[in-house]
């Protein structure tokens, strides 16, 4: 139970009943969405988040790194415990008190959806250096823009962009497991400026259209100085 909410953690987001057609290019919505969020002319390398997660009634504090696209770690207090996964330089790990005190090499649907956190970013700038395709997709939401994004992972990932603010709303993952596929919701909103730039303060995540998971966010850093040893396992 415990590591099933370990896991939610680190994702730790009609009128008309006909398909609308699409007249606006792939590249016009990311432009928009870009400009839209303040990201046209800045780069992030940094980002320090600070909040809660609310699942099955249980409230959770956490902290998160994230440095230069490549590392992560995340700090939560479950039950007066605390938590450690990370991405560090020499390996990927976590600390659970309720399974051992020392580190452990991490799972690989933890590291698989930490690896889905570490663009800082977001997975829609500088695309094309990153994914295999991105391509707009026709659906019933007249309201949104519909993106699909090819990951080299095998994850098909949809983004629904608002037609008037531009701001993604919400997130469709597809996740391939055996001859199964996981299909999870992610909606955004509650969008605050922190250095100008526009975050979603507000995640709510969905499996099967049932809520999972909601990560309140308190606080944000963007480019801040972190140190690379805070990653490492001790």
């Amino acid at each position: 139970m415990k590591l099933a909410i370990s896991i939610i953690l680190l994702f730790a987001l009609c009128t008309y009943s006909v398909a609308q057609k699409t007249s606006i290019s792939t590249d016009s919505i990311v432009n928009s969405y870009i400009e839209a969020i303040g990201l046209k002319d800045k780069t992030i390398r940094t980002r320090i988040d600070s909040g809660k997660v609310v699942q099955s009634g249980m409230e959770i504090k956490y902290k998160q790194f994230l440095k230069d696209n490549k590392y992560y770690r995340l700090e939560g207090v479950m039950q007066g415990s605390k938590m450690i996964q990370s991405i560090g330089k020499e390996k990927s790990w976590s600390i659970m008190p309720w399974v051992s005190a020392t580190p452990q090499a991490l799972e690989p649907v933890q590291l698989m959806l930490l690896n889905d956190r570490l663009d800082i970013e977001g997975e829609l700038i500088r695309w094309k250096t990153k994914y295999l395709s991105l391509k707009t997709i026709d659906t019933e939401d007249v309201d949104n823009y519909c993106l699909e994004l090819q990951k080299s992972d095998g994850i098909t990932k949809q983004f629904f962009i608002d037609k008037e603010s531009f701001i993604i709303v919400k997130t469709l993952t597809l996740i391939k497991h055996g001859e199964m596929t996981i299909e999870i919701e992610t909606e955004y909103s509650n969008y605050n400026y922190v250095n100008d730039v526009a975050l979603p303060f507000l995640i709510v995540v969905k499996l099967s259209g049932n809520e999972l998971a909601r990560t309140i966010i308190e606080g944000c850093l963007l480019n801040p100085e972190i140190e690379d040893v805070i990653f490492d396992a001790p």
